[in-house]
This record gives structure tokens, sequence and C-alpha cells, in this order.
């Protein structure tokens, strides 16, 4: 899932509200525009010096003082992704009540009693809960201090609407239910999760791996086999101490494969390929436009095999790759196994066309690959 199953459930995470809903609620609600994908309320008394906060303030961006000051004043408070903003979208920190500091808070935008930091949750031409189906999921959220609400895409022609509700009050009792438009799209967000959570590096991740063992399981209620439910409990301190560990992770990119080294790059690839000292490539978006028109060209500069795993078709593998070739520049290696380019699963090499065509479309892609036995992601920049 390329917003990442556990990413959307730690949002979840940070945000929390009675069932009830406190004083506020239902003004940020009724605030939300239409381009909003993502939803979670808090009533900032009810997580003050929690590990819910504590998580929040390890993984959000640096926040001015006064928003934080703001938002552990007022009296209900929202975390909200929308898919306004560009790229894969912007988050933002809307609330009600509260006070700014006495110079007051340039960072804030507001409107009456609400006030927001980052993208406006009022944009869009609608409003989110106009929707009558969306209503009802929220309303049907069981009593819990932690709810929340999203409809992700998740990648082209796979939506993944979501409620969840967690309880912090001992630890971690988390539920979210995830439905899909049919049972193959359920099917295949969970063989996704799971080769995910196989690829984790326990050993990294130590006390943070608890908050990351979520239990999958087709919603016995739905007869279409769309509908599955995830669940995690943890008690007590250990149940606190696994998420603070997972914020942290995620604060440090530790949930994703790491990045290799830079490669040798051949002086004829020097003026439009380079590497920082983040492992990151740049690559000029002049080739990145050639090898989107002609993709063979790339494939031709190494063997190329067809990879297979348990008889099923896994990625290309790559040799008889040349030092000075553009694919050696491009940090790739001999052995490499490429199973994913851009969000695209590369599984034959006529996946190529579509995968430089997606890789095209923005300034960022990445390259899942595995090499000598190890998951690493590969990460270009397009200039």
């Amino acid at each position: 899932m390329r917003a990442s199953l556990v990413g959307s459930v730690l949002a979840v995470g940070l945000a929390a509200s009675c069932a009830a809903g406190p004083p506020g609620e239902g003004e940020l609600l009724r605030a939300l525009g239409d381009d909003v994908g993502a939803i979670a309320v808090a009533a900032p008394r009810d997580v003050a010096g929690g590990w819910i906060e504590r998580a929040a303030l390890l993984v959000a961006p640096a926040l001015p003082t006064c928003v934080l000051a703001r938002a552990r004043g007022a009296t209900a408070l929202a975390l909200i992704w929308s898919r306004a903003g560009g790229g894969g979208g912007a988050w933002s920190l809307a609330m009600v009540g509260g006070t700014a500091t006495a110079g007051g808070c340039d960072a804030l935008a507001s409107a009456g009693d609400l006030a927001w930091f980052g993208a406006d949750p009022r944009a869009g031409a609608g409003r989110f809960f106009a929707d009558p189906a969306r209503k009802r999921r929220w309303r049907a959220l069981a009593a819990a201090p932690v709810r929340a609400l999203a409809d992700v895409e998740l990648q082209p022609g796979i939506t993944m609407r979501a409620t969840a509700t967690l309880d912090p009050r001992d630890g971690v009792a988390a539920r979210a239910h995830l439905r899909f438009a049919d049972r193959v799209a359920a099917d295949g967000a969970t063989e996704w999760l799971r080769r995910w959570q196989a690829r984790l590096d326990r050993a990294r991740l130590g006390g943070a791996w608890p908050a990351l063992a979520w239990e999958l399981a087709r919603d016995a209620d739905d007869p279409t086999g769309a509908s599955l439910v995830a669940e995690l409990r943890l008690a007590g301190d250990a149940g606190e101490r696994a998420m603070i560990l997972l914020a942290a992770a995620v604060a440090g990119d530790a949930l994703r494969p790491p990045t290799p080294p830079c490669p040798a790059i051949a002086p004829a690839w020097q003026d439009r390929v380079t590497c920082g000292d983040d492992g990151v490539i740049t690559v000029a978006r002049s080739l990145v436009d050639e090898l989107a028109a002609d993709p063979v060209q790339l494939l031709r500069a190494a063997r190329v095999v067809p990879a297979v795993h348990q008889g099923a078709p896994a990625g290309i593998k790559l040799y008889a790759i040349r030092p000075a070739s553009l694919v050696a520049a491009l940090g790739l290696e001999n052995g490499d196994r490429v199973h994913r380019v851009a969000g695209v699963a590369v599984t034959t090499p006529d996946a190529a066309p579509a995968a430089m065509a997606a890789a095209r479309a923005g300034d960022r892609f990445e390259v899942e690959l595995e090499r000598r036995g190890r998951e690493l992601v590969r990460r270009y920049a397009v200039r």
C-alpha cells in the first residue's frame, strides 16, 4: 500500500476523542472539505502526558511553539490528510478553542474559533461529511478514546475505506475495519501487508516490533469477503513502550528498507546523474524522458532474466551489467532482483513502459529490489 497501512494506522493513534464527541468536534467535522482523505479527532485533555502525545511529537514535523501551545489548550483538534497540496497530498492540524501565545501565531490560519496549521481543512467544492454513507461509518464507530476514518487510494483502482478505534488507557487496544471494492482487492492488501511485515528488519526495530504485529483477518460479517479486520493488543507499559519506539522508528525512517550507498558513476553520465550523501540519485528529467520514450534501451545495458518465486513471477533479475553503463550509474548491480518501480509491479520486462511512465510522472520515485537476500530501496529525484 503506497501510503502504507502501518503508516495510516499510526496516524490513527495520534488523535483521541470521547465517543460522544468532545466540545468543538462538530465544528471541526463541519469544516472538512471534500478533498480530505483521512481524519482523526482529538480531545487534548485525553492525550496530554500520555504515549499518544509523546508519539505525535516524535513523528510530527517541527511545529512552532505557539502552534503546540494552542493545540494543548484546544477543546478539540484533528489530524487531517487531504488530497490537495501536490505530490502525495498534505497533512494539517486543525483545532477548535485554545488561544495563541501572547505574541500571536503567524503560522496559524484561523476563521472564528477554528484554527489550523498546514492545508486549509475547508478546501474543496463540497463537504467531507456530505456523503451519508461516510456519516454512518463515523457514527457507527464503537465507544473508544480514539476514532478515525479514512478513504485512501492505495494504488490506481484500489481504494481502502477504513474506520478505526484505539484505546490507549491500558497500553494499546486497536481495531481497524478495512473495506475494499471486492474480495480480490482485499486479498491483495492482505498479501501486501504480509510481505511488508516479512521484509521488516526485526533486529533493527527492536522493541518497536510488537507494535507492528497486527493480526489481520477477513471480516466474518461481510459475505462478499471484501472486508478485513486488523487488531493489535499490547497491555500496560509494554504497549506504551512499543508505540513510543515505533514512533521513533518512523521518525528515523527505519520502517522502510535502507537505501544502498551511492554507486560509481561513469564520466559519460555524470552530467545527468548525480548522487547525494543520503544515497538519493538525482537524474536529469531529459534522461527520464528519453527512457520513458524508449525503456528498452535501459534493458539492453544488462541481461534481464524473469525471477520466479513459488511458481509465480517475482520481478526481474539483472546480470552482465557493464560498469560504465547507465544501469550501473543508476545504482543497480549484478544479481539484483527488481520487483517494483515507481509503485508499478515489475513482474516481467514487459512492465518496463508502465514503470517508466510512472517514474516520469513526478519528481521522485523509488525502485524496490532485493540484493543478496536483503530488501533495499533505491531512491531517485528527477530534476
